[in-house]
């Protein structure tokens, strides 16, 4: 018979503890981010200041090619330099990661380590979140390129040129509007990228350790979805959480690795059934301490 042991305290410390990292480091990329767009944008629209125009209208190609074509590799620099600059620091952050983790499994007199095995893994990852990033620039760094060769051949007005910038870069900032813009995008991957990372290297330690219990832990606020209202301090199996295939507000993926989906500021954390009481299935895990964010 397996003794038990109620760790229902140490639970609570590894949690508060990878949850104060997580959310200072989001607000830490988000705000790193913010600052690259900005730049970015305020560069761009400088740029595009030295086409010529008259009464308000673009003078076309034979007077602005040459112009828009310095313009054009100016932009791709400036991406390199301000955005790519921004969004390869906020990846590097994440070598941080399985320190934080076997931190919090130290709270649990849990000895896990990351061998060189494991970080070759989680270098994969990595990389695979910065080809997000460049994916996103690579996208929105052509169709303002493209839309700037548009408007010199078809000599539009200057002010719409100035809009289709600034659509792109940061977009609307309408409640309730889809995000399509950079900094839309860009805030969303700053919010969720460590939070999902965290996850997944987290579980793949629990796994090392044959853990295959979970604590669905966070707090609830105003803007908490339903998905994880209804989950935020009770403990499921590996099985059950696989087991959730239907869709749900915000989902972005399995709920093992992406918890309640866009946005979400939960995560699991393994938990052995010893460390409990007897059949317990429930902590009081919303009223811990835990850092404020905007997530949900």
């Amino acid at each position: 018979m397996v003794k038990r042991i109620n760790k229902k305290k140490q639970i609570r410390q590894a949690v508060e503890y990878s949850d104060r990292w997580l959310i200072r480091r989001q607000k830490r990329h988000v705000n790193m981010i913010e600052v690259a767009i900005r730049n970015l944008q305020a560069s761009i629209l400088d740029d595009i200041q030295t086409l010529q125009a008259q009464k308000g209208r673009l003078e076309g190609v034979k007077i602005n090619l040459k112009q828009a074509q310095k313009i054009h590799k100016r932009i791709v620099t400036e991406f390199g330099t301000e955005f790519s600059t921004a969004t390869k620091k906020i990846i590097a952050d994440f070598d941080n990661v399985s320190k934080v983790i076997e931190k919090s499994f130290s709270y649990l007199d849990e000895a896990a380590s990351f061998t060189d095995v494991d970080l070759g893994a989680l270098e994969v990852l990595k990389n695979g979140y910065l080809d997000k990033y460049t994916k996103l620039s690579g996208v929105k760094q052509t169709e303002i390129v493209q839309a700037m060769y548009n408007h010199v051949i078809s000599r539009e007005k200057f002010s719409s040129l100035v809009d289709v910038v600034r659509k792109n870069i940061y977009g609307t900032q309408k409640k309730g509007v889809p995000g399509t813009s950079l900094a839309q995008y860009s805030r969303l991957y700053a919010r969720d990228m460590v939070h999902n990372f965290h996850n997944e290297a987290l579980l793949m330690k629990a796994e090392d350790l044959e853990i295959n219990t979970f604590l669905y832990a966070g707090n609830i606020i105003a803007t908490t979805r339903d998905f994880c209202r209804r989950r935020c301090g009770k403990i499921y199996t590996r099985n059950q959480i696989d087991s959730w295939t239907h869709s749900w507000a915000g989902k972005s993926g399995p709920a093992f690795t992406h918890r309640g989906g866009y946005n979400c500021r939960h995560h699991w954390q393994p938990v052995r059934p010893e460390w409990l009481e007897d059949g317990e299935k429930r902590l009081d895990a919303a009223n811990w301490d835990y850092e404020k964010s905007g997530g949900t």
